[in-house]
């Protein structure tokens, strides 16, 4: 079966800067749904109301129709299709990212007084602390399924206190705490020195990567051991990104010359090769199936930034769109299945722009 690529809209988000406790839907006036700029080529604007302006990067839900933004005090959930926008969470919480099987979207808030990472449920709209919080810590989570692993550092500025970049980094002297967590039993393996890197397709198993050194580690779920490990100083082993690909991981590295080479992490055999057209690839993302890689770059004497897909299994590259550098650049950040979000950069610090397509 052929595989057609739609670019169905480009969504921009017009902010505003105060909160609103009821949910927002299209008046007369004001519709939720707005012609954009360009919107021609890029789609709609998204009107939020008095919720605020947004925090950080969006993120798809459980469809296309489905976004999850943090606002100025709330976390929203905005439905595209029933043209709608309710607060998920009211207090100055941030979303981070999704579960692996894209069960639930991932989010830290505090509700019912408890600071913690909670999940909001697609299958049930609700919402699930998972873990409580400390104050004065970086954290950061990851979870498939029942299993989550959880790092935490402190974030206590330095004594005495200096100017700019200053607070210190997790290293010998700033210990760090990472570890697997089942979410049933709530029993918890520490793993000293390490570092999420990713899961498996099915969740089985997941990437590890050290602190203090160029090694990464296969980390079994089931059994919760380390059953492998590779030294990332080899030469043969480097790579730009990983991922899997059904049960196998693979590497994809990009070299100056835009050359894409996809292989075979285990045995370093060369899968594909494709020489890109583009200069200054960025910001690589690729499909929860493996099969896509997106990345954005531009031509030499060009006036616009590409946003564009390389077909693993056709070896065949796809413009998507073209930014004008006017308009600002754009960077994919968020990839789901055929769905990817575009954080846009211009000249209005309250608009982000996102890239919204889908594959029929």
């Amino acid at each position: 079966m052929k595989m057609k690529i739609i670019l169905s809209a480009f969504i921009v988000f017009a902010l505003a800067s105060c909160k609103k406790d009821n949910p927002t839907t299209s008046t007369a006036e004001q519709p939720l749904l707005q012609d954009g700029p360009l919107s021609l080529q890029l789609g709609k604007l998204i009107y939020l109301g008095d919720h605020g302006h947004s925090r950080s990067t969006p993120f798809w839900g459980r469809n296309s129709d489905e976004l999850f933004i943090t606002a100025s005090t709330e976390i929203l959930q905005i439905d595209i299709a029933a043209k709608r926008i309710d607060a998920v969470e009211k207090s100055v919480g941030l979303v981070t990212g999704k579960t692996n099987e894209n069960s639930a979207i991932i989010f830290l808030g505090t509700i019912n007084s408890q600071r913690g990472y909670y999940l909001f449920n697609f299958s049930s709209n609700s919402t699930e602390k998972i873990i409580e919080v400390p104050n004065n810590q970086g954290t950061r989570i990851n979870i498939a399924g029942n299993d989550i692993f959880y790092y935490l550092s402190p974030v206590s500025p330095p004594n005495p206190p200096c100017n700019g970049f200053c607070w210190p980094l997790p290293g010998p002297s700033v210990p760090a705490i990472f570890y697997h967590l089942d979410k049933q039993t709530r029993e918890r393996t520490d793993l000293e020195n390490k570092q999420f890197g990713l899961f498996s397709t099915d969740g089985s198993r997941a990437i590890l990567f050290s602190q203090l050194e160029s090694r990464m580690y296969v980390f079994d779920i089931a059994s919760r051991t380390i059953i492998d490990s590779s030294d990332l100083n080899n030469t043969s082993s480097f790579f730009s990104g990983l991922f899997y690909n059904s049960d196998v991981l693979n590497s994809f590295a990009v070299d100056v010359t835009g050359n894409i080479t996809i292989k075979n992490f285990n045995t370093g055999q060369v899968l594909r090769q494709y020489q890109t057209n583009y200069v200054g690839l960025d910001d690589f993302r690729v499909s929860s199936d493996g099969t896509k890689l997106y990345y954005s770059g531009g031509v030499l004497n060009g006036n616009a930034l590409n946003i564009l897909l390389y077909d693993i299994d056709t070896n065949a590259e796809k413009t998507i769109a073209e930014l004008p550098f006017g308009e600002g650049g754009g960077l994919p950040f968020d990839v789901l299945y055929c769905q990817m979000i575009i954080k846009k950069w211009s000249f209005n610090p309250e608009t982000i722009s996102i890239l919204k397509w889908l594959s029929n």
